[in-house]
């Protein structure tokens, strides 16, 4: 067995410290040895301790019953190291023979405030800022200034206005700060909008007043990117969205803005993953390698450079689409065919799973022969075509309620769109009759079901949406986001479970890519999932199911 010192060296928080710090915290650190059903401490007690599993298991106990585990290389009781003290909510009783590392509480409270990476990781692991954890991790390759955060290439203060202020004073702003855009924030900093020089000519040349409410000139929603992301990432959400501003966010308050001319003056465009993406494209367009093993390598590579779950999406679904339409153009190259094609589900709403799959609707006609096979060859496997004919209402009807939740995200691909708008208009109808009214989202089993637990999620926050009448195709986190915006759901449940979601599917993508070396420890993944859990609990509460 490793000393102490040795072990926690190679596992996060603690390698973070430096070697005299570490020493000085096992110094006052005590090995427990507990045989299998011993107590290690009794909920609401303040041991003044931390406990680190290092072999073993404790089982945490309600007067309920098992309510977790904590297993080995999981540490219990982080909060104590913010000065704010632990008392336990459970009874924690060995389920096995266990060596149990006891830390003591005001040791790592000094740590604590002597290093700033060690109580940075504690304070974003306590403060459920999953995302941030990720830009310490040991799969981002430095690649020039790629990966520095997007904090760095703040210039200035942001400028900004309440959505209640007249266009005329975010003009006034304009001309006072030099600036070519004014942020529009609600109640809580939050980002809600913007309004550029190109809104306010767009404002007046329409015959409105300046001295109407500035969010009636506004764009929104606003394109949002965390303090702590890449500039990678934010090079990918300028590119997908198509804008010219991003409002840089700290937990989920405005703490700056980038137009894309900060981005560029920082980006080194010549870099191995752009030589990547380019290649595997000219792949899927029918280029040397084969397509699949194209597609596959985006996915790989953005990852393996530690690009978020939604920078990558947005990169596979513009890449899918285009494969597509290319793919299965003869099936509709005929104008009067009146047919459409459209992804459904996870790509339907830009969102994938690793490797890539898809499900795919035809509307209008019959005729899908050899489209599956069409799909194969560029590089989409595709698990089930389907198609409807003229008789939409009754194909819908005939569907069950968890395949129509997946028809909400259909997403218009090639043909005729009339036709997809002819389903969606059926859909809508469908779902204004309660097609899902009283439908019960399937429960994660347990909390180590990341994929139940991911769909889970995706479809509460789905029905929640079409409740509200949004049905607009779009991938789970910006619905969490339009939902917080919209005061639909309280806005800080929106951003830790849309928080919570993005780091769940970062990090079962890294895994898959990765595998082990792709997994961050214990203690991240056991909190993401729990809030995970929590969150979605709370919002089911809300929508009153019981």
């Amino acid at each position: 067995m490793f000393p102490p010192a040795e072990y926690l060296s190679k596992v996060k928080p603690f390698s973070l410290l430096q070697k005299g710090e570490l020493a000085e915290l096992v110094g006052k650190m005590d090995v427990g040895f507990y045989r299998e059903g011993k107590q290690v401490f009794r909920r609401g007690e303040n041991s003044g301790r931390l406990y680190f599993v290092r072999e073993g298991r404790i089982g945490l106990f309600s007067e309920a019953g098992l309510e977790e585990v904590a297993e080995e290389d999981e540490l219990i009781g982080i909060e104590g190291a913010l000065g704010t003290g632990w008392r336990p909510e459970y009874d924690g009783r060995t389920l096995e023979d266990s060596v149990i590392f006891e830390l003591d509480s005001s040791a790592v409270r000094l740590m604590a405030g002597r290093n700033e990476a060690f109580r940075s990781y504690v304070e974003r692991l306590s403060s459920r800022r999953f995302l941030e954890l990720l830009g310490g991790s040991s799969l981002r390759e430095a690649e020039g200034g790629l990966h520095k955060p997007v904090s760095q290439i703040v210039g200035r203060s942001p400028v900004f206005c309440s959505r209640e202020e007249r266009l005329i004073d975010a003009i006034r702003l304009m001309v006072e700060q030099r600036v070519g855009s004014v942020m529009v924030v609600g109640p809580g900093m939050e980002p809600v909008g913007i309004v550029t020089h190109s809104d306010v000519l767009r404002h007046i040349s329409s015959g409105a007043r300046i001295l109407e409410p500035v969010e009636r000139a506004m764009s929104s929603p606003v394109i949002t990117v965390g303090s702590g992301s890449s500039v990678l990432d934010a090079y990918v959400k300028f590119v997908s969205n198509g804008v010219n501003h991003l409002a840089v966010v700290e937990d989920g308050r405005l703490a700056g803005v980038i137009s894309i001319k900060d981005l560029i003056s920082s980006l080194e465009v010549h870099t191995h993953f752009f030589r990547v993406m380019k290649g595997a494209a000219g792949a899927i367009a029918g280029g040397p390698a084969s397509p699949q093993r194209g597609m596959d390598e985006v996915i790989k590579n953005a990852s393996r450079r530690g690009l978020d779950y939604p920078s990558i999406s947005a990169i596979v679904a513009k890449l899918a689409d285009s494969a597509a339409k290319k793919a299965i153009s003869p099936w509709f190259g005929d104008p009067g065919a009146r047919a459409a094609a459209m992804f459904t589900g996870e790509l339907g709403r830009g969102e994938f799973s690793f490797p890539l799959q898809a499900d795919l609707l035809v509307v209008g006609c019959k005729q899908v022969e050899g489209i599956k096979e069409a799909l194969s060859e560029a590089g989409i496997n595709a698990r089930k075509v389907e198609c409807c004919d003229a008789d939409i209402q009754g194909f819908l009807k005939s569907l069950r309620p968890d395949r129509i939740l997946d028809l909400i995200d259909a997403r218009y691909i090639l043909g005729d769109n009339r036709a997809c708008l002819k389903f969606r208009d059926a859909l809508r109808e469908l779902m204004g009759q309660g097609a899902l009214e009283g439908e019960a989202v399937t429960a994660a089993g347990s909390c180590g079901e990341a994929e139940v637990l991911l769909r889970e999620i995706a479809d509460t926050v789905k029905i929640l949406a079409c409740r509200h009448g949004d049905m607009v195709p779009k991938p789970t986190w910006e619905r969490l986001e339009t939902l917080g915006s919209q005061d639909l759901i309280p806005w800080e449940l929106s951003v830790t479970l849309r928080e919570a979601y993005i780091a769940l599917r970062t990090f079962e993508l890294t895994g898959k890519v990765c595998g082990d070396q792709g997994r961050l420890d214990k203690n991240v993944n056991k909190k993401v999932v729990k809030t995970a859990v929590e969150q979605t609990k709370r919002l089911k509460e809300m929508m009153s199911w019981g």
